[in-house]
């Protein structure tokens, strides 16, 4: 981790700055993943990434995490965020994945999704594969009510089945 800083004051020059800040041996405390990408962590995100941070460390699998903003703001990179900081505290296993659907692909095709997020007999969907990781699903306003109730439905029981398994 290499901190370099943004400004420096007019009268200084790069190593005396370093030196009065004792940066000039990487001796600053390194911060969270979560907390060093996030911008607004000493300010307006502050909540928001405490929030976070209380949802996935709750055990035993995390609580899920519901991310609303506008177009442009960065949401995935805030998901990418968390995932690393999940690896980071060991919150889940190195083997666990970060996964990512997008929604729109799917707002026509019910049965693609599902047998995309729940998998189809001996196929693994989205869920498994993840390895009890995380799963983004990207554009997820562009789902039928009917494919949201479902996913609500596997969020709250905590159990799914893979389409057309006849176990």
């Amino acid at each position: 981790f290499q901190y370099i800083p943004l400004l420096i004051p007019a009268a200084k020059n790069i190593t005396s700055y370093l030196n009065d800040n004792n940066l000039a041996n990487n001796n600053i405390e390194k911060k969270n993943s979560l907390t060093r990408i996030i911008g607004g962590t000493n300010g307006s995100l502050v909540q928001t990434v405490n929030n976070v941070i209380a949802a996935i460390s709750y055990k035993p699998y995390s609580l899920p995490i519901l991310i609303i903003g506008n177009k442009g703001v960065r949401k995935r990179r805030f998901v990418n965020s968390i995932y690393d900081y999940t690896l980071e505290k060991s919150i889940k296993q190195a083997d666990s994945k970060l996964l990512i659907i997008n929604c729109a692909e799917y707002t026509e095709n019910e049965e693609g999704f599902l047998n995309c997020f729940f998998g189809n007999g001996n196929n693994k969907g989205v869920l498994e594969s993840s390895n009890k990781g995380v799963v983004y699903l990207q554009n997820i306003h562009t789902l039928s009510k009917n494919l949201l109730s479902t996913i609500s439905d596997c969020i709250s029981f905590n159990y799914f089945f893979r389409q057309n398994d006849s176990r």
